[in-house]
């Protein structure tokens, strides 16, 4: 990690741009160079906290446009620790952070793990900006925006998605808003019918007239030499072996 002690502005807006990367560019044809990242950016009036993450070696080169200024510059994904950080020239001696991991969308579990740690390492509650592409572009990234349209680079985002409760039915709201009386249920079976009372007053659900009358066992008798225990009524004769509790209907 990199403290830049440039002279900014007494007032500026702190912000968290984050550049992940699987790859770095390599140009066609050279076999000498490793893998590159270019970072330019571009927040004039911001304190940027500049966020590297990739999945693989790669020497990345951050420029910073006149009138920008970058406050820390935090690497991290590859486990190994290989990645190199030039800012304007200039080498970068200790900028990893291993706790920081791999992302490649802002969303998921593991996402939400990097804005936690983000939120501890900074005070801030969320990303101001999040790109990634699997191979760093030969162009670059540039961080030039702040994103107020993704939802989920905010740390604690549910709240900012929950809609309007006017269109939900009066118990609900009531509900939401607090008022939970305790549940009272009756439920009242006789051979015509199931009848339910809770709040909502008293509902009388009748049977269907295509439910089958079920048939029980009027008797049983077991063979002790078989060890078959046999049973049934009028109209559904039932065998049974016992030891394995296998068993079929009898036909008559």
């Amino acid at each position: 990690m990199l403290i830049l002690w440039i002279a900014w502005p007494a007032v500026a807006e702190r912000e968290i741009h984050v550049v992940a990367v699987n790859k770095g560019w390599v140009a066609p044809g050279d076999f000498r160079n490793e893998p590159q990242a270019r970072v330019i950016v571009d927040r004039p009036g911001s304190e940027v906290i500049l966020v590297l993450l990739d999945a693989d070696k790669v020497e990345w080169t951050v420029e910073a446009t006149p009138g920008s200024f970058i406050e820390t510059i935090l690497l991290g994904g590859d486990k190994s620790r290989r990645s190199r950080v030039d800012l304007d020239g200039i080498r970068l001696s200790n900028p990893h952070v291993p706790a920081l991991t791999h992302v490649n969308k802002p969303l998921g579990p593991n996402f939400r793990t990097l804005l936690s740690r983000l939120s501890q390492i900074t005070g801030l509650d969320r990303i101001a900006s999040f790109q990634f592409t699997y191979v760093a572009p030969a162009s670059g990234h540039r961080v030039d925006r702040f994103d107020h349209g993704t939802e989920t680079l905010v740390l604690d985002y549910l709240p900012i998605r929950l809609g309007p409760a006017q269109d939900l039915p009066p118990a609900l709201r009531r509900w939401i808003d607090g008022a939970r009386p305790e549940a009272r249920h009756d439920a009242r079976f006789s051979d015509t019918a199931m009848t339910l009372t809770d709040a909502d007053g008293t509902r009388v659900f009748p049977v269907p007239p295509d439910i089958p009358i079920p048939h029980l066992a009027s008797g049983v008798y077991f063979d002790p030499v078989d060890e078959i225990a046999y049973s049934g009524g009028s109209a559904h004769p039932f065998r049974q072996h016992a030891p394995t509790c296998s068993g079929l209907f009898a036909h008559l």
